[in-house]
């Protein structure tokens, strides 16, 4: 019987390290092969403790895409329903990655757009 508790913390601990390395892969990607985009929130995905995601949709060489990014906001996440955004595109993976914050568009290295300063709604810089 330990055998089985054993190889199901196993497989656990092994499912993290799989999903951790996948996403400092992709996150790789984004960084040297991302493509800018500009994209539309059309939904809010609740997370655990005050966290979430977006879907999002957005044209990409023709094709209207929609994809789920993570974001670093931590309140007021309805109000940018509908709203549009840059985010950056990997289309190795699939992956998009939503430009709304400072600390969004550091991790890329790219500078934080004045576009995004006058928000006439609550926004964190």
């Amino acid at each position: 019987m330990k055998w089985k508790y054993y190889s199901l913390i196993s497989l656990i601990i092994a499912l993290f390290i799989f999903i951790g390395i996948q996403n400092k892969i992709e996150t790789n990607d984004l960084k040297s092969h991302g493509i800018i985009v500009n994209v539309r929130i059309v939904e809010f995905i609740p997370g655990k403790s005050g966290s979430g995601s977006y879907t999002c949709e957005f044209f990409y060489k023709g094709v209207k895409k929609h994809l789920i990014s993570s974001s670093n906001i931590t309140n007021h996440f309805t109000y940018y329903i509908g709203e549009m955004f840059p985010a950056i595109y990997s289309e190795k993976y699939e992956v998009l990655r939503i430009l709304m914050i400072g600390k969004d568009f550091e991790e890329f290295g790219l500078k934080f757009p004045d576009s995004l300063l006058n928000r006439p709604y609550p926004f964190p810089h």
